[in-house]
């Protein structure tokens, strides 16, 4: 029976990845609620403890509505909103299987490319990396084995957060520049205010 993997850099790669999707989560709350009127102040429990793709898909339906005849924001913003959150979309799929997989340090079940195994995310990943398979079970779907290295964990990390701050930075576009917006995501920075970590 092959071993767990114990690689305590992966690890951390991994406990990135958790913080980041769980910041995006919190900043489509805010999102959500600052799309409510003043009114609604007692509903944000509706949003207490919802994932990210009832999140997601709930922002969606409720920009909208606010902003059907794109008053608020222009028709290209909306556009630009729904191809963000399909990309968190896509990365939603790489980190479920980060978050909740198991991790080995050798291949498991020995597949091909296909559906139940798939290589590593990145076309433009480094050849030589030390790999890491990720296996998930899928409900009705048997298991689903992943290659990773630590460096595409890393990267799956800092791709949500650039994309989570992409998003902060098209909402401020507009609510900043109504009257009382005060604190719309202040504590999301914005990607140009960002300075590379050293």
């Amino acid at each position: 029976m092959l071993e767990f993997t114990s690689n305590p850099d992966l690890f951390k790669a991994i406990g990135r990845v958790a913080v980041e999707s769980a910041q995006v989560d919190e900043m489509l709350r805010e999102m959500i609620s600052d799309l409510l009127p003043e009114s609604a102040d007692d509903v944000w429990i509706l949003f207490e403890g919802q994932g990210s793709e009832w999140l997601s898909e709930t922002f969606k339906t409720m920009l909208a509505h606010v902003d059907g005849t794109f008053r608020s924001w222009a028709r290209e913003d909306h556009e630009e909103f729904r191809k963000l959150l399909g990309w968190a979309a896509q990365l939603r799929v790489l980190r479920n299987a980060v978050v909740h997989g198991t991790w080995r340090e050798e291949i498991t079940l020995g597949w091909s490319d296909g559906d139940d195994y798939i290589g590593r995310p990145w076309k433009d990943s480094q050849p030589g990396e030390k790999i890491f398979w990720c296996i998930r079970s899928r409900q009705r779907k048997g298991l689903q084995e992943r290659e990773f290295s630590i460096t595409d964990v890393e990267r799956l990390a800092v791709e949500i957060a650039e994309n989570r701050q992409r998003i902060a930075d098209l909402f401020r576009k507009e609510t900043e520049t109504h009257p009382g917006a005060g604190d719309t995501l202040k504590r999301w920075p914005s990607v140009s205010s960002q300075t590379p970590a050293s």
